[in-house]
């Protein structure tokens, strides 16, 4: 099932078995329950950017279902996201900006360098 990374405490952490620790000290993996009949949709970075933080990007993951599990999961991936050179900035009328602009494209691969340099 998904499930999203949350604060927590050190104590906390520090008794979560390991494959529960989330990716930054302090957090962890918790389930996101799936409601009946909903669509669950993981907004990301440049829709965080956007909304000005109004829809924040989450840390996630999706672990496979216990073996014994007889219920079924279907899972439709799609990464979609607005052209290389579309200018990629909040909204004016979200507030004072808390991101500089940029594009899509440079924002995509100073995300692909990062993830590289670590």
């Amino acid at each position: 099932g998904l499930e999203v990374e949350v604060p927590c405490s050190a104590e906390a952490y520090a008794e979560a078995p390991e494959d529960r620790r989330g990716s930054r000290e302090n957090s962890m993996f918790v389930p996101c329950t799936p409601v009946p009949g909903a669509l669950t949709v993981n907004a990301g970075d440049q829709i965080q950017i956007l909304t000005n933080g109004l829809f924040r990007s989450c840390v996630h993951r999706v672990a496979n279902p216990d073996p014994s599990d007889a219920t079924a999961r279907l899972s439709l991936v799609l990464f979609t996201g607005p052209r290389p050179d579309a200018r990629l900035a909040p909204l004016a009328a979200l507030g004072p900006p808390k991101w500089a602009p940029t594009t899509s494209g440079d924002h995509v691969r100073a995300k692909i360098a990062a993830a590289a340099a670590e």
